[in-house]
């Protein structure tokens, strides 16, 4: 299989130095897809730093009515030791992100997770402040398409 040609890469935000900065990545229109894999990869990060989904009726929030997303696991590799990922159980829909070095992180998101009823189908992730100089990238790998992926723009409504 050729995940290019299969499902819609798209980059969530550009790489950052995470530094004593919050980072809201990009919002993705999940209308003409049923899945969405999140792929966050960063180094060591300060304690305490949480991540958590939201969700929006549009890519730019323009009604300004987002919320929160729920979920309740991640698969984590902590140290990148091996080439496992390990499912871990979320509390509250927020994880708090390991302050190892090297870390990797994925969370499958379902179209049908989304507030459907209430016109939500827009996704993106949201990481709290914190401290220690890191880079932080994150792609989203939309799957599942409803349409020719070819056809449709993840990136505007």
């Amino acid at each position: 299989m050729y995940l290019a040609k299969e499902a819609k890469i798209v980059l969530a935000n550009v790489p950052v130095d995470i530094n004593n900065l919050a980072v809201t990545g990009d919002y993705v229109s999940m209308k003409g897809f049923g899945h969405c894999t999140m792929i966050l990869q960063f180094g060591a990060v300060g304690t305490g730093t949480a991540l958590t989904l939201k969700q929006a009726t549009d890519v730019t929030n323009s009604l300004s009515d987002e919320k929160a997303l729920s979920y309740d696991k991640i698969y984590i590799n902590i140290g990148l030791t091996t080439t496992d990922l390990t499912e871990t159980t979320v509390t509250s829909d927020t994880y708090t992100v390991s302050s190892a070095n090297s870390n990797l992180y994925v969370i499958e998101i379902d179209a049908r997770e989304l507030d459907i009823t209430n016109g939500f189908d827009c996704v993106r992730f949201d990481l709290a402040s914190g401290a220690g100089t890191t880079i932080l990238s994150v792609i989203y790998i939309l799957s599942d398409p409803r349409y020719d992926q070819n056809s449709v723009n993840a990136i505007v409504d």
